[in-house]
């Protein structure tokens, strides 16, 4: 038995999922996003990113010089819930330049990955909340293509309390 930390150990996942695939002289960026339970998931998202070389705009390519990446998967299936705000917050890492859903956080315009248009979302029937979120707003904005299969339909808010006896409600 050993003691760990979920949100942190989601966060390395989604980092260390971030690899590029090259098919047929096209180079396809990959990352899983493992969790959405605050700040730190949307900050994994964009280090995986620029592991990728999408780093914010300003991130040392020049203009008129192409990308290093022909598209970005972003895969959200099997997801856990989430926190909201981080739907517009994935909106903003890949592009800046106005979802629909926006995040209200004061860091939301830390940099873009620039993507627009050159992206897919991978969803399944464990997709769920908070990425429900993003892949709506994602959709209603016509940045790419939805793969897969009908997303969970479980969009709702919930806490955790802890309860007598050491037991929690949920």
């Amino acid at each position: 038995v050993m003691s760990i930390a979920p949100l942190h150990a989601f966060r390395e996942a989604t980092q260390a999922s971030a690899r590029v695939i090259e098919r047929d002289g096209r180079r396809i960026g990959y990352v899983h996003v493992w969790a959405s339970v605050g700040e730190d998931s949307a900050d994994a998202l964009r280090e995986a990113l620029s592991k990728l070389g999408l780093s914010s705009r300003g991130s040392g390519r020049r203009s008129g010089e192409p990308a290093k990446l022909d598209g970005l998967i972003v895969d959200m299936r099997g997801r856990i819930g989430g926190t909201g705000s981080n739907a517009g917050r994935y909106l903003d890492i890949l592009d800046a330049r106005g979802p629909l859903v926006r995040s209200r956080n004061r860091d939301a315009n830390r940099g873009s990955a620039d993507v627009r248009k050159r992206t897919a979302v991978l969803i399944d029937h464990h997709t769920r909340s908070t990425a429900e979120l993003f892949v709506h707003a994602y959709k209603l904005e016509r940045q790419g293509p939805l793969i897969g299969t009908r997303t969970a339909g479980a969009v709702s808010a919930a806490s955790a309390y802890a309860m007598p006896g050491g037991n929690l409600l949920y």
